[in-house]
């Protein structure tokens, strides 16, 4: 705990490895948890809108499809 208690207050940055065990111990996915480190506030319509930005950078990107594979393991795509 203490390594979250650093990252809490600014004075660690966690490594994609601890970021997925973050996740994995809340049961949520690993971009939950950055989405909520990037919002104010955790309010459905701030998230909604970085969400609608997320999708804009990946569809400018090029991006159309990708494989199931590259999610974490345990993790399903929404099927959206």
């Amino acid at each position: 705990m203490a390594h979250v208690s650093r990252i809490e207050r600014g004075t660690s940055d966690p490594t994609f490895g601890k970021l997925e065990a973050l996740a994995q111990v809340m049961n949520v996915h690993p971009v939950t948890v950055l989405a909520l480190s990037y919002l104010k506030r955790p309010h459905p319509r701030d998230l909604q809108a970085l969400f609608d930005r997320v999708s804009a950078e990946v569809e400018a990107l090029g991006i159309e499809e990708f494989s199931g594979e590259t999610l974490s393991p345990g993790v399903k795509p929404s099927g959206k």
